[in-house]
This record gives structure tokens, C-alpha cells and sequence, in this order.
């Protein structure tokens, strides 16, 4: 009985996982959409190699990831700086896609602590160090905490970016998919951790 429980903890973690990364894949690409005028797909045929230069930092830092994934356990480190340039270079995207460069009042949060809290909790989990996957995790949710306020407070009360004049109720559902999907896997994150220790 034990043993039946223990096969199917890792298959439903690893599920959840999953699910939460589609998650919030599909909400970011249903979000830059939104952001840039296209219904599903926000990369239409105006995708030019002069136009494609965020893609630059988003590639070399999902290298970094990858390389800290299938690595050995010297090679973790690079979860950090990985997911700390993979959210500028997708910062980039959606400001060079929108146009709102000003937004970087309160993007900010999402590089630091939100991403490199998520490179800690990558590195935690892939060397079994659950002190730092929980400070990963714990970072990953101030970041986002400090984003949602900033972003309320610029775009709520000082309309910083004015991208709420046209209305914001398309731009729910993707943050609401991000959202949940981020939320996902803090949840599985806390479990694993909880489980080491």
C-alpha cells in the first residue's frame, strides 16, 4: 500500500509540474497576443531578424536552463542566471512587441526576485537541497507580490502605460492562466520540499 502511494506521489508531481508550465506558457503567448494585436499567435509575419532580437537573450538563457537540467550537479548553478536572463529577454519581447517600455517601473520584480527565485528553486530541486528550493520559492512569491502591487499602483492609479484605456478584460484569462500555472508549481515545489525534509 505504501509503496503503490510512493509510485504515484512522483507521477502526480511530475504531472503537476507539467501542467503548470503549459500553464503559463500558454497564458504568457495568449498575453503577448493580446499585448500585440494578433488573436492566438503574437509572432505574425512582421517577424523579421531586425525585429526578432529579444529572442537573442530569451535562447541564450533557456541554454543556461537547460544546461543546469542536464548537467551535472556542478552545472546547477546556471539555473540562476539562466531564468534571470530568459525573463529579461522576454520583458524585452513584450516591450518591443507593445511598446510599453515604461512598464519597466514594475517589470523590474519579475526579473528580481520573482526569476532568479525561480532558478534557486530549479537548482534546489535539481541538487536536493530543499533550504534552497524553499528560498527559490519564497522569492519567487515576494517577487510577484511586489510585482502585482507596483503594477497595480503604476497602471491602476497613475495609468502609466494607459494600456487599460482600451479596456482590460482580454488581458484576464492569460494572467489568470499564468497565475495559475505559477501557482501550480509553487504548490508542487512546496510539496517536494516538504517531502525531503
Amino acid at each position: 500500500m505504501n509503496t503503490t502511494t510512493e509510485q504515484k506521489a512522483p507521477r502526480q508531481g511530475r504531472a503537476t509540474t507539467a501542467g503548470g508550465v503549459v500553464l503559463i506558457v500558454l497564458g504568457g503567448l495568449l498575453l503577448l497576443g493580446q499585448l500585440a494585436g494578433q488573436a492566438f499567435w503574437p509572432f505574425g509575419p512582421w517577424l523579421t531578424w531586425g525585429s526578432a532580437w529579444p529572442l537573442l537573450p530569451i535562447g541564450v538563457g533557456l541554454g543556461l536552463i537547460l544546461l543546469a537540467l542536464t548537467g551535472g550537479a556542478d552545472a546547477t548553478w546556471l539555473a540562476v542566471p539562466g531564468a534571470v536572463v530568459t525573463a529579461v529577454g522576454l520583458l524585452l519581447l513584450v516591450d518591443h512587441v507593445t511598446g510599453l517600455w515604461q512598464t519597466w517601473a514594475y517589470t523590474w520584480a519579475l526579473v528580481y526576485p520573482t526569476a532568479a527565485g525561480a532558478g534557486l528553486w530549479i537548482e534546489g530541486q535539481r541538487c536536493g537541497r530543499p533550504e534552497t528550493s524553499a528560498r527559490g520559492r519564497h522569492l519567487v512569491e515576494s517577487g510577484l507580490v511586489l510585482f502585482a502591487g507596483f503594477a497595480a499602483f503604476f497602471e491602476l492609479v497613475l495609468n502609466l502605460s494607459g494600456i487599460f484605456d482600451a479596456g482590460y478584460a482580454r488581458y484576464l484569462l492569460p494572467a489568470l492562466l499564468v497565475a495559475g500555472g505559477t501557482h501550480l508549481l509553487l504548490r508542487q515545489g512546496g510539496r517536494r520540499t516538504g517531502a525531503l525534509e
